[in-house]
């Protein structure tokens, strides 16, 4: 005989039993659990379904229709949600995740949501540069892998990035990987060893070769001064 789940103790109570006496000392699986096996007709109210939202994010799958597109509600569970967004985000319907200021408030929390994003989102300039802003202080730029394409080729964007992460050199276009003005732009950014070795990791060959041309020549004048007249950058060997 299978063991009972140890949720299965709260099944009998009603929500407002549930969420009132018990619900301090639940885990999340519980009350998922108590949720899965109960058609409450509490979650449609706010009250009880924020309090349950706030102990299980992922309990937001069972919530009325009408809250699901509650956009006050939902705002201020992300909140609420802080890291654990993701889990949630991912349930969201295409109208919540097309809808910028929700997106955004979700990006800010965890950069993992913006993969969740519509694609006219992850199309739009103007989210991904905010986006690149607000994730500045935690260094990840794995989001811009899903930027669209036509943001991978747009120099302003990955500038931005490079700014912010010196790694978002890799989820440019090919095309701007492969154009020394913008590599050479690319290391002027980063002034620190580690960062434009990250970026000269991501050039492409034909660039390094290039590159190493101009290491060659740094050393012989005024070949130097020409090229950092160019490039607006000592070529030398550091």
């Amino acid at each position: 005989m299978s063991e009972q789940p140890v949720a299965s103790s709260y099944a009998n109570l009603s929500m407002e039993e549930f969420i009132t006496t018990e619900f301090i000392n639940v885990n999340p699986e519980d009350i998922e659990y108590v949720f899965g096996v109960h058609d409450f007709p509490n979650n449609d109210d706010e009250y009880w379904m924020a309090k349950a939202l706030e102990h299980s994010p992922t309990t937001y799958r069972f919530l009325s229709d009408r809250l699901k597109k509650k956009k006050e509600f939902i705002e201020k569970a992300i909140i609420d949600w802080d890291s654990k967004a993701e889990e949630v985000v991912k349930y969201f319907d295409s109208d919540l995740l097309g809808d910028r200021s929700i997106m955004t408030m979700a990006v800010r929390e965890t950069t993992n949501c913006f993969q969740y994003a519509s694609e006219e989102l992850r199309d739009s300039k103007s989210f991904v540069m905010d986006t690149i802003d607000s994730c500045r202080m935690n260094g990840d730029s794995s989001f811009m892998y899903y930027i669209s394409d036509k943001l991978k080729d747009d120099e302003d964007v990955i500038m931005a990035g490079i700014k912010q992460f010196s790694s978002a050199f890799g989820y440019a276009s090919n095309r701007l990987r492969n154009n020394l003005n913008f590599a050479m732009d690319a290391l002027t950014i980063d002034n620190y060893y580690h960062g434009r070795k990250e970026i000269g990791n991501y050039m492409t060959s034909n660039i390094r070769k290039q590159m190493d041309f101009f290491w060659m020549i740094s050393s012989i004048q005024p070949l130097n001064n020409l090229c950092s007249n160019i490039y607006g950058i000592d070529v030398k060997r550091s």
